[in-house]
């Protein structure tokens, strides 16, 4: 549907053999302990996926989204049936920044421990990420340069790009 939207639809089968990585992971935030004030409420800094898309599923509240103009919002009035589709770093780049990373992060309030599983979609290791050329034009100049994704998540793994993501990586 979103590349149908984004005049992409002759990528759909490219799209999907592109992005057949997946890593499916589970995970559990212990609640702050309410006698301790030094304990920070944030319990995974604001930050982007590296991958194509992340879909999380989570039982409480905690998961919050940087909006443009500075101000972060809580998805907690999610439907329990509902999961939160974000997109990341790779899909950013491969759409010439027509889509962009969502920077989030978690938090914690209360006593009440938070389960979250998470799917990310990734490109296989010997793909090369590059915006397609519908989505180039004069207006809408090429922003990243074609990379490939080892070379990224050993970027990202090294610690010299932990929080900065693509645009750092690539000299944005």
């Amino acid at each position: 549907m979103i590349l149908e939207s984004l005049g992409l639809k002759n990528y759909i089968d490219e799209f999907l053999d592109f992005s057949n990585v997946y890593f499916l992971q589970f995970t559990y935030y212990k609640a702050a302990q309410p006698q301790r004030e030094d304990v920070s409420k944030i319990r995974l800094r604001d930050h982007t996926d590296d991958d194509f898309f992340t879909i999380v599923k989570k039982n409480q509240g905690g998961l919050q989204l940087h909006r443009k103009n500075g101000e972060w919002i809580d998805l907690n009035n999610v439907s329990p049936n509902s999961y939160v589709a974000l997109v990341a770093d790779s899909f950013m780049a491969w759409t010439n920044n027509t889509l962009e990373s969502a920077t989030h992060r978690v938090t914690m309030e209360g006593d009440i421990d938070r389960v979250s599983i998470q799917l990310f979609s990734s490109a296989k290791p010997s793909d090369i990420i590059e915006a397609k050329k519908e989505l180039v034009d004069e207006e809408h100049p090429i922003i990243f340069k074609p990379y490939d994704t080892v070379g990224y998540y050993e970027y990202i793994k090294s610690g010299a790009g932990a929080g900065l993501g693509l645009k750092a990586y690539l000299g944005v």
